[in-house]
Order: structure tokens, then C-alpha cells, then sequence
């Protein structure tokens, strides 16, 4: 089966590089605006904060939304009076007059008064305090100036993310493997049904607004959750026409490099607009590319291979066919009216790739080519009142296509395989104080069409229903809530026999002080994960072949936690522990036969068990922030073989270690971050590890106001120190990277 291809031409944008830096660093220096600029909270009757709340400033197009500390910033306005706006789907609208430029910054401290019973916004808070569930909001990704979903992933310490040769992510979420974790674009799966993987460098942070990571799943969403849950939200017309242009170019400058303007060709671009069409509704289109040829120098070997990094020549050699072309168009339309919601959203990605190779076997010609279109669609109804109907639907084509036509026939692979989901999800929710009560049922059908099967065409259908029961109360004070859930799926799989019910439970009692909080927290949860078709189906050959009657891997985690919080004067305090323990069952692994050939069987156990410890700081509403997270892990599997038996899983750091400090003063930002990665192994028997290392990155940017348009000027630089280093054996990682970038808001 052969499908339509299209090339992509790169097409560079000439070499404006320097005077983009002497432009950057003269109006970086230039004088400050007149006006004000505008910060607070956003609290409810209770004065508990409150999260994504919209803000508009009228009469001008600028606007913001709450962080999850009920916290918004608005950068300098220039003098006169204008009404903030403050919007949320659960309290009633407020309108609040301010002054700009009677003070350099106007601190406000705004309380919304409830829509709807008390009990939904209790509910949000049981979510948002457990340990196990991190949410990047839209002002946390729009600070680290990420250019795709795997670049804003790369900010959260406690995932682990792999990509060497630019064709996959992989993503690794407390130990587990890739293909263990469900990543969820807007509700539609992006996993591979073949090998599960997913390309996160395919989904732009243009159209990124928030993304939740459920470490130990959901069994709402999906049942198929081992390594966890990654569901990325896109952006949405609000109230505020937008109009947003940008431009980056980077370049790799090693310490063995000259400065060379050949290497100033990668660049990415994009273009965005938020059209409201009334009251309440809008459209978001969104358009961004890039052409990058991402050529970096390296040695023969880093320190992470001891081996050829002594016996062997460091002769400097430039990493080349390691190019990446991107196109996305998306586009959504939205309503919020005062009972019901509906979002409708199209994307269309073509993603291409050239294949590096590795040290011993360098690859000049090879390539990958995926080209992805999603289709989703919700509708809420009864949204405010006691009883709430939610359906979702989701389609999704995507075509992948990879040649490796080098020297070595061991590695030729010319593949074109066409993957098909499609999702249709009913939820009903009922609110019954002090109870909500949520049910679902789900139909999901993925289908792949691949020469590398014994069968052209491979399908399968899940059938899934789902009920969750959520308690909520104060007990004996009123600084004391009392929060219980607990939740049942029973997932009915065609052609695979899997009996289990999963279920999941969360325990927690938040005690809030007068300037502390302080949250205990004990969760169950159980989920399993499929085998791939490429692992059941496999085409029998020279070398390998499938195996159908592969059962499905089984996972049950249990997690201990704590987390609190405090504040004093201005500054805000917040740390966190959490213990997890996970054991798997039936994992797919595959084995050389006496025959030669390579066949998966439901071989090894593992168990997974892990420390994790947050803390951090906000000082000043969100001028001077610092953060630190540390992480030991110790993941083992459990196989008949004494050679491998309770060894370390390969490729799983030991233990990691992030800091990052950022400020904000004015419209001025700067930030530092600092990573460290410990040691993994390479080989199963752990006989051969991966030196640890060291990645140190920082930013400044500054925004700029003339009249009506915003202008956002940015630099970075990342692995500052030019550390050479490995995540998997013998590919060359990037060295030393520098960027700068301009983004301007209409």
C-alpha cells in the first residue's frame, strides 16, 4: 500500500541573524515604558484561590489568565483608565476600574462570588492537591518559550524524555517504558497502535494551553495507563481578539566550533489569531513551521562510553542528516454559552526527519515522513447545574513512513504504514452534596494498515465503562476537608482475553492553618497496557515474528504523599514527598529462539519503586521564583535468568536532580535551570552503565508596548557548559545551543 507523499523544500529565511541580535540587545537596553503594570489574586468567598480565571483588559485587546495560585500578571499598560474583567464558567462575572500610571504597579486582590452549589469548586480541589497529577498552565508554558510539546515536557523533572534520532519521543514517567504512557491531544490518543509511540516535536506549542500529567493514570480517561497520562489541551478563542507572530533562529556553537554563518539555519516561524464571533464564542487558527538542519559537532565518542572514548581518536565530525521539516494548521471553534459548551477542532501535521544513524554506522540518505490529521468534537450540557452531560468524539489518520537504504542490508527498512482511531465517549456527572457522582461509557477502534504484518490490515475494539464516586466535606473545623474517591472500569477488549476490573482509589485531608496548608495523601490505582500489533501480528521472517496470544501487561501502584504549603508576607512556600510502589506483571519482552529468530513473550515481572521531593518559592507575586525537585528511583526486573534477575531496567536513571530561579521585574524575565541525570545501564545483566550528566540552561527576554501591539524579544541558551553526553548508547547528543526570537502580539 503506497500513499500520496509530499516533500518538504526547506526554505530558509536568509541570514538575518546578526542583525537580529543587534536589534535584540539595542531595544533590550531602551528605556522603559509609562504606565502601570497589574498583579493579584483572584480568590473565592472563601478566599481560596482560584485558577483560570479569564481576564480581559478593555478597552484593549491585552488579557491573561489565572495561574493555578489564583495568581495574573498584566506586563506595563500605558497611562489611563480601563475595567479588568475578570470570567470564570463557575462565578459570576466581575468587573473592577483601575488607574494606570499613578503607581509603577497596581496590586489588586480580586474575590469572585459562586455561580453554582459549593460543592464543584471542592471538587477542583481535590484534583489539583494529589501528588501524583502536574499541571502546566497557559502562564508557565508561555514562559519557557518552547517551540513543541516535547520541549515544554523537558521542563518537568519527574519525566524522563528520550529523542535521538528526531522520529520519536520517548517518554518515560516513573520508570516505565514508552509505550507504557498515553498521551491524549484534546482527547484523541496519539499513540502508535503498532509500536506505541507517539511525536511530540509534531505538535507545536502555538496551539499548546495546558498540559495535565496523571502519573498514575485515570481510569476516567482510559484504563491503558501504566507509565501514566499525558493530555495536552489546545488553545481556545476567548474574549480578546489576538493577533500573534513569531520568529526564532538557533544555531549549535560547540567549543570546538568557529563561528560559521552556514550553521544559522535553523529556523522556526509561526502566525495565530483569536477571532471572537460574539459573546460567547470565537475561533483559533494557527499556522507554525519550521525548518531546522540541526548540524552539531561531536567527538568520536563522549565520556558517557569509556571504552572509545580512551582507545579511540577524539577527531571532532559533524553530526549531519539529522534535518527536521514541520508544517501544522489548526484551527477550533468554541461556544460557552450559559447551560451548554461545544468545541470543535481540526489538525493537520506533516513532520519530516533524516535519520543520523549512530557512531559505528552513520546513516546519509535515511529519513522519516509523518504526516497526522485529527479531527475532535465535545459538547457539554447542563454544565451549572446539579446534573451535567458531556460527549466527546475523535478521529484521527496518520501515515508514517521510514527509508533506511544505506550500505549495511542488515538495517534496510522501507515502510509505509497508515494508522485509524476513533473515540466516542458519553459522561454524565450528578452532584448530590457532599457526593459527585460521575459515570461514562466509551467505544475506541484503532485499526493499522502495514506489509510488516502477516495480514495487510490488523483491528481491534475496546468497549470500556467507568463509574467514580467522590466524597467531600469539613470535619469537625472548618479548616479541616475530608476528601475519599474511588472509581471501577471494566474495559472489554475484541480478540484479547482480559478479565480484570480495574480499580482505583484516593484518600487526603487538607488542614489549612491561618498562613500554612497541609495535605497527607494515600492512592491505590490499577491499569494495564496492550500489546502493540507489531508485537502480536509481526510478519514471520529471518529474524523475528509475532506472537498473538500475547495477554496485556498489568500494573497496581500504591502512593504515599505529603504536601503543604505557606505563606509569609510575600512569599509563598510549597514542598512535597511522595512515595510510590509499583509492580508489574506480564511484561512483553522479546527473545532470541534457538531458531535465531526474535519472538515476544510475557516473560519478566518488575517492581518500581521510587522517592520523589519538591520544594520551592515564590517571592513577591512571582518576581523572584526558584523551584527544586529530586528523585531516586529504583527499578528492577524480575526474570528466570540469573544473569539478569533484580537487575537495574535499563536506560531508567538512578536518580535526577532540577533547579531553576527565574525573575521578573518590570517587563524584563531571566531564568537559570540546572539538571542533573544519574547513572543508567546499558545492558540488562547492568554490567555496562552511562556516565551521569550535567545540563545547565538560562533565558532573558523583555516585552515591549508601542500603542496597541505587544513585542516579546528573546534569547536562550542551552547545555550551556557543552557537556558531551549520552541518553542512549552510541548516539552523539547536541552540544552547546543558542536562540534568539521575537514574538509580536496585535
Amino acid at each position: 500500500m503506497k500513499s500520496i507523499c509530499f516533500k518538504y523544500i526547506p526554505a530558509h529565511l536568509g541570514r538575518i541573524f546578526n542583525f537580529g541580535i543587534f536589534v535584540f540587545i539595542t531595544l533590550f537596553t531602551a528605556e522603559l515604558i509609562a504606565g502601570s503594570e497589574m498583579s493579584g489574586i483572584v480568590t473565592d468567598a472563601a478566599g481560596k484561590p482560584v485558577p483560570d480565571v479569564n481576564i480581559k483588559l478593555y478597552p484593549t485587546s491585552y488579557g491573561t489568565v489565572s495561574d493555578e495560585n489564583g495568581k495574573f500578571y498584566l506586563p506595563r499598560v500605558s497611562d489611563g483608565y480601563y475595567i479588568l474583567i475578570f470570567e470564570h464558567i463557575s462565578f459570576i462575572k466581575k468587573e473592577v476600574g483601575v488607574l494606570s500610571g499613578t503607581e509603577d504597579v497596581i496590586r489588586l486582590k480580586v474575590s469572585l462570588e459562586s455561580s453554582i452549589t459549593e460543592l464543584e469548586p471542592l471538587s477542583a480541589e481535590v484534583i489539583s492537591g494529589l501528588s501524583s497529577v502536574l499541571s502546566l498552565t497557559t502562564r508557565k508554558i508561555e514562559q519557557l518559550n518552547s517551540k513543541n510539546a516535547e520541549e515544554i515536557l523537558k521542563s518537568v523533572a519527574d519525566i524522563n524524555i528520550e529523542n535521538t534520532d528526531g522520529s520519536r519521543s520517548r517518554v518515560s514517567i516513573r520508570g516505565t517504558d514508552s509505550k507504557h504512557t498515553s498521551v491524549y491531544l484534546d482527547g484523541t490518543l496519539l499513540n502508535s497502535s503498532m509500536d506505541g509511540s507517539f511525536d511530540l516535536k509534531a505538535i507545536p506549542a502555538e496551539i499548546v494551553d495546558t498540559v495535565e500529567i496523571f502519573k498514575a493514570g485515570d481510569l476516567t480517561q482510559t484504563g491503558s495507563s501504566i507509565g501514566g497520562i499525558i493530555r495536552i489541551k489546545t488553545k481556545k478563542s476567548g474574549m480578546l481578539r489576538e493577533l500573534k507572530i513569531s520568529f526564532s533562529e538557533n544555531m549549535y556553537l560547540s567549543d570546538r566550533d568557529e563561528f560559521d554563518g552556514s550553521r544559522l539555519n535553523n529556523h522556526n516561524y509561526g502566525i495565530s489569531m483569536k477571532y471572537p464571533l460574539g459573546e460567547n464564542s470565537g475561533l483559533f487558527v494557527s499556522y507554525s513551521g519550521s525548518r531546522n538542519e540541526n548540524e552539531w559537532s561531536y567527538i568520536n565518542a563522549a565520556k558517557a562510553d569509556e571504552y572509545r572514548y580512551i582507545n579511540n581518536p577524539n577527531i571532532p565530525r559533524v553530526q549531519t542528516n539529522s534535518y527536521s521539516y514541520s508544517d501544522n494548521i489548526f484551527a477550533s471553534f468554541s461556544y460557552d454559552g450559559h447551560r451548554s459548551a461545544y468545541n470543535l477542532g481540526l489538525n493537520y501535521s506533516g513532520y519530516e526527519t533524516g535519520l543520523p544513524g549512530w557512531y559505528d554506522q552513520p546513516y546519509y540518505s535515511a529519513y522519516s515522513e509523518k504526516r497526522n490529521f485529527t479531527a475532535s468534537g465535545t459538547a457539554g450540557f447542563y454544565k451549572k447545574e446539579k446534573l451535567s452531560f458531556d460527549l466527546e468524539s475523535s478521529y484521527s489518520f496518520r501515515n508514517d513512513q521510514v527509508n533506511i537504504s544505506e550500505i549495511d542490508e542488515l538495517f534496510y527498512v522501507d515502510s509505509d504504514d497508515d494508522f485509524q482511531n476513533l473515540k466516542l465517549k458519553a459522561a454524565v456527572k450528578y452532584l448530590f452534596e457532599p457526593f459527585i457522582f460521575r459515570t461514562g461509557a466509551e467505544y475506541n477502534s484503532e485499526s493499522v494498515e502495514s506489509a510488516s504484518l502477516d495480514l495487510d490490515n490488523r483491528s481491534r475494539e475496546i468497549n470500556s465503562f467507568y463509574s467514580k464516586l467522590e466524597f467531600a466535606r469539613k470535619l469537625f473545623t472548618e479548616k479541616l476537608d475530608y476528601h475519599v474517591s474511588g472509581a471501577v472500569r471494566k474495559d472489554l477488549i475484541s480478540g484479547t482475553y482480559f478479565d480484570k476490573w480495574l480499580f482505583s482509589a484516593d484518600n487526603s485531608v487538607e488542614f489549612s492553618g491561618d498562613v500554612f496548608t497541609l495535605i497527607p495523601n494515600y492512592s491505590y490505582s490499577q491499569s494495564y497496557n496492550l500489546p502493540s500489533f507489531s508485537a502480536l501480528f509481526w510478519a514471520d521472517n529471518l529474524f523475528s515474528s509475532g506472537n498473538p496470544d500475547l495477554k496485556p501487561e498489568f500494573s497496581v501502584q500504591h502512593e504515599l504523599s505529603l504536601s503543604g504549603s505557606a505563606v509569609l508576607n510575600y512569599v509563598k512556600f510549597k514542598a512535597g514527598y511522595s512515595y510510590y510502589d509499583k509492580k508489574l506483571e506480564d511484561l512483553v519482552v522479546w527473545i532470541k529462539r534457538t531458531n535465531g529468530k526474535y519472538t515476544p513473550e510475557n516473560f519478566k515481572e518488575g517492581r518500581i519503586t521510587g522517592h520523589e521531593i519538591s520544594a520551592g518559592a515564590d517571592i513577591l507575586d512571582g518576581k523572584l521564583m526558584l523551584d527544586a525537585s529530586y528523585s531516586r528511583m529504583n527499578a528492577r526486573q524480575f526474570t528466570d535468568n540469573l544473569v539478569t534477575d533484580g537487575k537495574y531496567v535499563i536506560y531508567k536513571p538512578v536518580e535526577t536532580f532540577s533547579a531553576s530561579i527565574s525573575c521578573d521585574h518590570n517587563d524584563y524575565k531571566a531564568s537559570f535551570r540546572a539538571k542533573y541525570n544519574g547513572r543508567m545501564y546499558l545492558n540488562e545483566s547492568n554490567s555496562i552503565d552511562i556516565y551521569p550528566f550535567r545540563l545547565y540552561g538560562a533565558s532573558v527576554s523583555r516585552n515591549l508596548r508601542m500603542e496597541k501591539i505587544q513585542i516579546n524579544l528573546f534569547a536562550n541558551c542551552d547545555n550551556i557548559l557543552d557537556e558531551q553526553y549520552q541518553v542512549i548508547y552510541g548516539y552523539p547528543m547536541p552540544g552547546r545551543k543558542i536562540e534568539s526570537g521575537i514574538e509580536i502580539k496585535f
